[in-house]
């Protein structure tokens, strides 16, 4: 599992270090410009606020950050610009507004025309979250089981990982709890201390996220 940076303290379930880390790592940029520091640091606050459902707050205190990004060149550089969407798209659908699954559904079509593995998990992920928020499961697992097909790989296990978690949850009876064990087989071997609320962070839209109303 690739991770760096703040999202660390998520993996060991410790919102209040990578809080502590992104506000140490504050930087004053030139006036006027936008820099990959600006990126690292959306990153970092957007994540946190998907670990701890605090969407509306963040998205409130990030939007000058995500006006200078959108009209920068980092733009151009594709595997920010994925990301990027990526982080957008899961807070849309995280915050619980009614306009989420659409925005969600128009991310996971822009990812889909990035061409990478990587951005069709993604894209995948997303209409999962959608479908599930949608309360139709039969299509979630549909996606989900198309995401760990062609995540089980080194570089994308994660998500293997957490599409199989996410089955196993919409599964339920004893077919759900095996796949929600072998899913934490992997996330115990990469130290994760709460791998509902990681994979909540990942993939919101399902019921009973453990990231809703968490500190």
């Amino acid at each position: 599992m690739r991770l760096s940076g703040s999202i660390v303290w998520l993996v060991s379930d410790q919102p209040e270090l990578a809080q502590m880390h992104i506000d140490k790592l504050e930087w004053s940029a030139p006036e006027g410009s936008f820099h990959l520091q600006h990126w690292w640091q959306i990153e970092a606050r957007g994540e946190l606020a998907l670990y701890r459902g605090d969407i509306a707050r963040a998205e409130e205190e990030l939007a000058p950050l995500f006006a200078g990004f959108q009209a920068s060149l980092l733009m151009r550089l594709q595997l920010v610009r994925i990301h990027y969407v990526w982080l957008r798209a899961r807070m849309a659908l995280a915050g619980g507004g009614a306009d989420g699954p659409a925005r969600a559904t128009r991310a996971a079509r822009k990812l889909a025309r990035e061409g990478t593995k990587q951005a069709r998990v993604y894209a995948r992920l997303l209409r999962a979250g959608v479908h599930a928020r949608q309360r139709r499961p039969d299509a979630a697992l549909t996606a989900l089981r198309r995401v760990i097909e062609v995540a089980e790989g080194p570089d994308l296990l994660l998500y293997a990982n957490i599409a199989r978690r996410r089955e196993g949850e919409l599964l339920g009876g004893r077919a759900g709890e095996t796949a929600i064990a072998q899913a934490d087989v992997f996330f115990e071997q990469e130290g994760a201390a709460n791998p509902a609320r990681l994979v909540a962070m990942f993939t919101p839209g399902f019921p009973d996220d453990s990231s809703q109303g968490a500190a």
